[in-house]
């Protein structure tokens, strides 16, 4: 952020020993592992560095940083740079003072913005909004309020570069979000929506008078189903007809009915996938080409999903088997042992009675 003034506006005469502030500049740093505000104060300082103090909102700056530049075509060439952070960080008026002497400079305003870039949105079942940007904070202890619609956003990590809060299939796509506890928050009409739906296979069962057809992707919003729009179109006559009387809808399957009155789905047909929503009427949508279940001729990707089957069945099958086998041999094996035990112990029992039997 820049906020420049007109050097012109303070008469300025570079005899004056008073230092004076033409424009103060910031520049908010997030790819650090903390965020800070870098703040450039430019102007004309006749004295020397050591003399002089920075005043943010009548409080000194400590640790700052002096640069002149030797251009003589340069009308600020005197440039003070120090740092904020965290609660550091706020909006006011910035003076310089020359150390025991009575010369004070002019008073500069420091602005802060804070600003939305973008946003990485959840899946339709919930999951976490990410909201990033640039945020000063009116009190960076306070956990800052995100609104969305008229339902809270509950907030989990915040810092001046981004805002994580978890939100729910519940949330309203298209509701403004509303960020409190910042200084001057410039986006007023920045709308919450959810991902878009993307289709991963359409797939085609004729029947009589009617086609069902079996959508499979992700982000179906299965709560807003009165807001989703299905639409085939006919590659050869250009025509759309609308997949209405759904069967079956959950965020990643959709089953629905073709209108008996209109003819059949086959390959090669176009499917547009629309979430319409009252606030958003440019909905989202996808494209994907239908493929026919009652094709006889499979195509190479269908051989590839048959021989993987194949595979899978036999890794499946043959240690089974082996197991199987190795049960009953066991079996059997226990079966015989008990069986010779059984007969030495009644020969042993037959010859003790007639070991008995002599003695009489």
């Amino acid at each position: 952020m820049f906020i420049l003034s007109n050097c012109n506006e303070f008469d300025i005469n570079k005899s004056n020993k008073s230092p004076i502030i033409t424009s103060v500049e910031s520049q908010l740093i997030t790819e650090d592992s903390t965020p800070h505000l870098n703040v450039y104060v430019n102007g004309i300082f006749s004295q020397k560095k050591m003399n002089l103090t920075v005043f943010l909102n009548d409080e000194v700056i400590e640790n700052i940083k002096y640069q002149h530049d030797n251009n003589k075509n340069n009308s600020s060439p005197d440039s003070v740079s120090f740092k904020l952070y965290r609660e550091d960080i706020v909006p006011g008026n910035i003076t310089l003072e020359y150390s025991d002497t009575e010369f004070k400079s002019n008073k500069m305003p420091l602005e802060l913005d804070s600003i939305t870039y973008r946003t990485q949105k959840p899946d339709v079942t919930g999951g976490v909004l990410t909201i990033i940007g640039n945020y000063y904070y009116v009190n960076y202890t306070a956990v800052p309020k995100v609104q969305i619609g008229k339902k809270e956003c509950q907030v989990l990590q915040y810092d001046n570069a981004q805002i994580k809060c978890l939100v729910d299939s519940s949330f309203g796509s298209g509701d403004i979000i509303e960020i409190g506890n910042v200084y001057n928050y410039q986006n007023k009409t920045l709308e919450f929506q959810f991902k878009a739906p993307t289709i991963d296979r359409v797939l085609n069962v004729d029947r009589i008078q009617e086609s069902v057809i079996t959508i499979i992707g992700k982000n179906f919003n299965e709560k807003q189903l009165e807001e989703l729009k299905i639409y085939v179109k006919e590659d050869s006559s250009n025509t759309q007809r609308d997949c209405s009387k759904a069967i079956l809808i959950t965020n990643s399957v959709i089953i629905c009915n073709l209108n008996k009155s209109l003819s059949h789905t086959s390959k090669g047909d176009t499917l547009f996938l629309m979430l319409n929503n009252a606030k958003t009427p440019s909905a989202d949508f996808n494209l994907m080409t239908i493929e026919n279940q009652q094709d006889k001729t499979p195509n190479k990707e269908s051989n590839d999903i048959i021989d993987s089957n194949k595979y899978l069945l036999l890794a499946i099958i043959i240690p089974t088997l082996v197991v199987f086998i190795f049960t009953i041999v066991l079996i059997i094996f226990i079966f015989k042992k008990r069986n010779q035990s059984s007969y030495f112990n009644l020969m042993s029992c037959n010859s003790n009675e007639l070991q008995e039997t002599s003695y009489y």
